[in-house]
């Protein structure tokens, strides 16, 4: 029985700080420390996004190794993606914004692509 993906979260967070960026089909929210921003989903980054998470198996999203070294000392957010289908939700272990793991690039590079310019523009910490 195959499921169907219904958002992807992209969460960053430190220490005051928070952004979460959640993509359906319809819509690309961008939430930073409370303030809500909104606009339409292209479908051509849907299906891109649906496309990068083909060659991951969801129920092993938490098995997927992370590092944390630089959001530990606060060098860089703590990112977690989250895959919500119409069955559960598939949460990835905590990783360092900047690196996140190889089989996550794809997905984290198209969800903050997609989100670009949703938000007044911030300044990016490396």
């Amino acid at each position: 029985m195959s499921e169907t993906i219904e958002s992807v979260t992209l969460s960053q967070q430190t220490r005051g700080y928070q952004k979460v960026i959640t993509i359906t089909q319809q819509q690309t929210q961008v939430t930073i420390n409370d303030k809500v921003y909104t606009r339409k989903t292209q479908p051509q980054q849907w299906k891109q996004l649906l496309e990068n998470l083909q060659s991951i198996k969801l129920a092993n999203l938490p098995a997927i190794k992370t590092s944390i070294e630089r959001s530990a000392v606060d060098a860089a957010y703590s990112a977690q993606v989250t895959v919500k289908t119409d069955k559960q939700a598939y949460e990835s272990n905590f990783f360092d914004h900047t690196t996140p793991p190889n089989e996550l690039a794809n997905v984290v590079k198209t969800i903050i692509a997609s989100a670009k310019g949703i938000a007044p523009e911030e300044s990016t910490r490396n």
